[in-house]
């Protein structure tokens, strides 16, 4: 079993990461105010956010090789804190831009060596754990954007709500006292992970391509199809976020994370497939809520049961293995919402959103393919 001594530090490196993502997200419309941004500006902050992630599964085991886990962990800390001051005094885009780049580098050097920790301890184990520290991403999720309305209801500033961000990086920085979490690993090429990792890592690719479809565009497709106003669509997109919620709550409990991981993958991926057609067909806003509350609901399991799978796989090469990881949500969160946005572009999101239930389909697929348990040790 994971031990509280290492479990509750990553939990709070997972809050930390969970916190800086979508706190970025949220500081879009007080950007756009601020500096008098398009909303394609706007937009251009989850790209950048991407291509970070993508770049730190790239290169964060090579670098943790060369120069040592603490020093790598070290580093992606304060780069994230640095982006989280420019974020809050940037005099322009291409400085918030920059920001942005640097929190999806730092947070994804970050997410890569705590869920390779997470890890460790093998089968249900890990994936409770891992069920459990996105319980504390999900809670930063919904803490990050009310802080920031609410240092701007009270005349504050949206940007006190980016004071907890840099709290949160000063309490990771102090479990470095404890030193490398992992093993150095055997090797650090991709190409030396078994064939089972990337069957995996495909698998993980398509659930987060899934989950961030409907996070950018359920709002839009709830607003088309229900003719509802977009603050009304929002709130209503925003049960999404409440059904995974309650999903992780029950991973946090153990729902899902004994026997064949399969199993709850693919009873997740069939709820997320449901709840994305019924907000696809609904032309009611209460209806279409219900919908995709289901599909949060659904999707809640799916990367953590990918990240513990694909991790069993590569027992000696944790670091690696988690940076890549990293690697296959940069590459899903910066290709497949553009894919669906520009599908929408000629067509329509309605149309648009089938994009949603294919990318459920090919995941279910590929959930086959994962083991058919884990033992407890890997």
């Amino acid at each position: 079993m994971t031990r509280a001594t290492d479990a509750w530090p990553a939990y709070l490196a997972i809050a930390t990461v969970g916190y800086v993502i979508y706190g970025l997200g949220a500081v879009g419309p007080f950007l756009r105010e601020r500096l008098g941004l398009t909303d394609t500006q706007v937009g251009l902050h989850s790209t950048a956010l991407a291509i970070g992630f993508v770049i730190a599964g790239s290169f964060a085991a090579r670098a943790g090789a060369r120069f040592g886990e603490l020093a790598v962990r070290a580093a992606s800390l304060l780069l994230i804190a640095i982006a989280v001051v420019a974020l809050a005094w940037a005099p322009t885009v291409a400085v918030t831009l920059a920001a942005a780049l640097a929190i999806g580098l730092g947070a994804g050097a970050v997410l890569g060596y705590t869920n390779a920790s997470l890890a460790r301890a093998g089968g249900s184990a890990s994936r409770l754990a891992l069920g459990r520290a996105n319980v504390w991403a999900m809670v930063a999720a919904f803490t990050a954007p009310v802080l920031f309305a609410a240092g701007a209801s009270a005349g504050v500033g949206w940007w006190i709500g980016l004071v907890p961000a840099l709290a949160l990086v000063a309490f990771d920085l102090l479990d470095l006292r404890q030193g490398p979490r992992l093993a150095v690993d055997d090797g650090i090429d991709g190409r030396s992970l078994p064939t089972t990792f990337w069957l995996a890592w495909a698998y993980l690719v398509a659930v987060v391509a899934v989950e961030f479809c409907i996070v950018f565009w359920a709002a839009t497709l709830v607003e088309r199809r229900t003719a509802s106003p977009m603050d009304e669509s929002t709130l209503v997109a925003a049960l999404f976020f409440a059904g995974m919620f309650v999903g992780r709550l029950g991973l946090s409990v153990g729902i899902g994370t004994t026997g064949d991981v399969r199993r709850p993958a693919g009873v997740g991926l069939l709820l997320a497939a449901l709840g994305a057609a019924v907000g696809w067909v609904s032309t009611l806003a209460a209806v279409s809520g219900a919908g995709l509350f289901v599909a949060g609901v659904g999707v809640a399991g799916l990367y953590p049961a990918g990240i513990a799978a694909a991790l069993a796989a590569a027992p000696r090469q944790l670091a690696a293995a988690g940076a890549h990881l990293t690697l296959a949500s940069g590459v899903a969160i910066l290709i497949a919402p553009l894919a669906l946005g520009a599908v929408a572009d000629l067509t329509g999101v309605v149309v648009g959103w089938t994009l949603v239930i294919g990318l459920a389909v090919v995941a279910l697929t590929l959930s086959r393919a994962l083991p058919r348990g884990m033992s407890d040790g890997i």
